[in-house]
């Protein structure tokens, strides 16, 4: 009897450490890593979203120096697509600090007009040291909406760790005399972490990022919005952290974080 009684408080002893163990991975998680993480996430999705918002005739009369970075163009008329080349830029100085490199290649299906569709991949390609690959999908709904999906889309940082998201938007192009002045966005994505976990964002305030802010040295962050950003931890349990965007100089844009805990933290 006491040998059972015995085995049976080595056996609580180990459970309650097992446990404990479990409750510090959690108590141990960094909130703060982790909502910059997810600024991160949000930046690397939104830097090179403009450059899907011009069709393949704007291409045909855009001088390297329009974009940051000052890629060179290289536009094939047979097969409607064009290559932005940022190894190879044309006209920037050598203070350019955009950060990218490798290519963004877009192809533009043949129908011209409603329900056209065109691609954006990335070759090669990084920005601020995060190496992107993937496909976005593109469609033309109608002048006042294009839709947005992909799978799999991967951003894997210097220490090789991978964020890996899907996604579906709806996208709102504000033109202004005639030209693109800024870019409305809804919608979501899902996808992994780099510990592995199982994250979601839902854009709860539109998007919106003014081109003008994206052809400074650093675009990637919208001018307004607010992100809700869930993190899953020990199943069923999730965490919320919402992101708060806006503008207090044209491009000047602030970024505050309101914590699972509810703690409040400015990233940027």
């Amino acid at each position: 009897m006491k040998r059972f009684a015995f085995i049976f408080i080595i056996f609580l002893v180990v459970l309650n450490t097992s446990c404990q163990e479990d409750a510090d991975r959690v108590i141990r998680t960094d909130l703060s890593v982790e909502a910059n993480q997810l600024l991160e996430t949000s930046s690397n999705w939104g830097e090179s979203l403009f450059f899907a918002m011009f069709n393949f005739e704007d291409y045909r009369q855009m001088e390297s120096e329009f974009f940051p970075g000052c890629p060179e163009i290289l536009v094939s008329d047979g097969d409607r697509r064009v290559v932005l080349d940022f190894s190879n830029k044309k006209g920037c100085d050598s203070d350019d600090k955009t950060f990218r490199s490798g290519k963004i290649i877009l192809e533009f299906s043949q129908k011209i007009g409603f329900q056209s569709f065109w691609t954006m991949r990335y070759e090669d390609y990084s920005y601020k040291g995060f190496k992107i690959t993937g496909v976005r999908n593109f469609t033309f709904i109608n002048l006042s909406q294009i839709r947005e999906n992909f799978e799999n889309l991967t951003f894997q940082s210097e220490k090789g760790l991978n964020t890996v998201l899907s996604g579906d938007f709806s996208h709102n192009p504000i033109i202004s005399n005639g030209l693109l002045s800024s870019l409305r966005t809804t919608g979501k994505m899902t996808g992994k972490n780099p510990a592995g976990r199982a994250i979601s964002m839902q854009i709860q305030s539109i998007r919106e990022e003014k081109l003008q802010c994206f052809l400074t040295e650093e675009p990637g962050l919208p001018n307004s919005s607010v992100e809700i950003w869930e993190i899953s931890r020990t199943f069923p349990e999730t965490v919320s952290h919402t992101l708060y965007f806006e503008s207090t100089d044209p491009c000047l844009v602030q970024v505050e974080a309101l914590l699972s805990d509810g703690r409040r933290l400015q990233l940027k």
